[in-house]
């Protein structure tokens, strides 16, 4: 019911605006959700494909068919692809690609998305700082963890289900070698904010977003 209200909302303001034919429209979520994929609800702690695989859908002016894109894609690819959408010049040094020729169904387009390395990270405040970070690159998939690395091969376990690292450390090294220089960039710093109101403490903590000092 939440989305077919603000899609009625998104319609008329398209309407109104005369943009229904014209607009480029972007739908992404920040994150997944967990139902007890690896033992946790929401979205805790980790770096699992329920969590860091996500809602992506985009729809151009002049294309009037739809598709499904199954190469591997980011959050950081919106930026250089509404740029590239919209004639601008797409500035050096972003971590993003235009996904321009996957959306015009170039032939070649996605082996170039599938080949290249998609990272993610994750920092936890409370008690202690604690980082997560991941490495995904065509179906291999390699999670750096405090508690113990993973390694996915994403073709046979897309759930993530069979952890191979144990046996495979040496056969991933290419991709311990390419997580840990992107470790090396750093992160953006982040601010602990606290709470003092009992009733919006509690719907934040009920939507995942507090984390309590111990």
């Amino acid at each position: 019911s939440e989305i077919s209200f603000v899609d009625q909302h998104l319609a008329r303001i398209l309407k109104h605006f005369g943009w229904a034919k014209d607009a480029i429209l972007v739908v992404v979520s920040d994150h997944g959700e967990e139902f007890g994929d690896h033992g946790g609800k929401g979205h805790e702690f980790q770096l699992h494909g329920e969590l860091n695989r996500v809602l992506m859908m985009l729809r151009i002016p002049g294309k009037e068919t739809s598709s499904l894109i199954e190469a591997n894609v980011s959050l950081v690819d919106v930026l250089p692809t509404l740029l590239a959408l919209t004639g601008q010049e797409v500035p050096g040094g972003l971590d993003g690609m235009s996904l321009l020729p996957l959306l015009l169904d170039r032939p070649w387009a996605a082996a170039g998305f599938s080949a290249r390395p998609i990272f993610s990270h994750r920092l936890r405040l409370a008690p202690a700082p604690q980082h997560l970070w991941s490495v995904t690159e065509g179906n291999r998939k390699l999670i750096f963890d405090p508690k113990g690395n993973h390694y996915y091969d994403l073709s046979v376990d897309r759930q993530e289900q069979n952890n191979l690292w144990p046996g495979r450390k040496e056969e991933v090294q290419d991709l311990v070698l390419k997580l840990e220089s992107f470790r090396a960039r750093g992160f953006r710093a982040v601010e602990k904010v606290r709470v003092d109101d009992a009733e919006t403490s509690a719907l934040l903590q009920a939507l995942g977003y507090v984390e309590d000092e111990e």
